[in-house]
């Protein structure tokens, strides 16, 4: 029987990258592999517009950057799979949660609002995904919270829901 892998989502995005090398170090400790996975979302067919079709072929530029993101960091040890899917993020993350482990995600990706938190492919995701997700927030993020009398001690304050 095989270590179900930790699946790490990339986009490209920075934040993205920050989730990648959090699932290193995660598959890393479990002695799992690791899966790197690019869901390529193309706009539908729409009449006397052009749009831009997915990649041809194995070609996935930000596989590649994740590919060199890594290159270097990786143990002789730690499996890397590099998968790259065609269709709605949202519908396809929490998915892969049903072979994985450990789903992990940036907490913001490409689209939509920068100022929201939980972008929609995370919040997906930790909805519906049936092992536990990891959404990695960004550095520096400010904390407010008016119950603590004391400031909090060093390191990323970590939320379970």
């Amino acid at each position: 029987m095989s270590t179900p892998p930790v699946v790490a989502a990339v986009d490209g995005s920075d934040d993205s990258l920050r989730a990648l090398d959090w699932a290193l170090d995660a598959a890393r400790l479990r002695g799992a592999p690791l899966r790197a996975v690019h869901v390529r979302q193309y706009a539908t067919w729409v009449p006397d517009v052009l749009v831009a079709g997915p990649p041809q072929g194995e070609d996935d530029p930000v596989l590649d950057g994740a590919r060199a993101h890594l290159a270097g960091r990786t143990d002789p040890g730690t499996d890397v799979e590099y998968v790259a899917l065609d269709g709605l993020p949202g519908a396809l993350l929490p998915e892969l949660g049903a072979d994985a482990q450990l789903l992990v995600l940036g907490s913001r990706g490409r689209g939509g609002f920068a100022s929201l938190l939980l972008g929609s492919s995370g919040l997906a995701a930790a909805r519906d995904a049936e092992c536990p997700v990891v959404v990695v927030p960004r550095p520096g993020r400010e904390v407010h919270d008016e119950a603590d009398e004391e400031p909090p001690g060093p390191g990323p304050r970590v939320v379970v829901g």
